[in-house]
């Protein structure tokens, strides 16, 4: 029995190396969904008839400091986590970055949220400012986790934005067909 158990630890033959299974991901597009201005979209992403997640946009003024407020939001439902910093922003991920069902450094997993991406201020006396994380993304990644029960499964969406025509662009989505799997952006 000893000898059964040595042979069966025993590790791999030099030279040849192991590696990790990719996680399966089912990919959808999404049509390069447009969120201009007064819009909005929301998708369900795992097809179970109930939206997870959606972009809009809201207009918001601030009589005091003059400044008027154009943004785009990404929000989550309740069974939707983003992974969210202390300033309130998701991140803005690569092609092939980490998408770790734990976590990321420096953010943590909340759900029912809504995100600002990006946005332009407006002033009286001086021209417009943009700002947000997503203000010149193109082709990035998002990521989220879905609760399916007490399962929980990890995705990206891939987006971009466009300073000049106002517009988010939301291209496809990557949602892991496997519960609690660490996956890749964009694959």
């Amino acid at each position: 029995m000893a000898l059964a158990f040595l042979s069966a630890c025993r590790k791999h033959p030099p030279g040849q190396t192991l590696t990790a299974v990719p996680a399966p991901v089912q990919y959808l597009d999404l049509n390069d969904t447009v969120i201009r201005l007064n819009r909005s979209a929301v998708f369900d992403l795992d097809g179970n008839g109930r939206y997870d997640i959606g972009f809009g946009t809201q207009l918001i003024g601030d009589p005091i400091y003059q400044i008027d407020k154009r943004q785009w939001v990404a929000f989550g439902a309740f069974h939707t986590d983003f992974a969210v910093n202390e300033a309130e922003a998701v991140p803005v991920l690569a092609a092939d970055a980490l998408i770790s069902f734990r976590g990321f450094p420096g953010f943590n997993w909340y759900n029912a949220s809504s995100i600002l991406l990006a946005q332009q201020l407006l002033f009286t006396a001086r021209p417009p400012v943009w700002e947000g994380l997503w203000r010149q993304a193109t082709h990035h990644y998002m990521p989220f986790r879905l609760h399916r029960g007490e399962r929980i499964y990890t995705g990206w969406v891939d987006m971009s934005f466009d300073q000049v025509q106002q517009r988010l662009i939301v291209h496809g989505a990557g949602v892991c067909t496997e519960p609690g799997r660490d996956i890749r952006a964009g694959r």
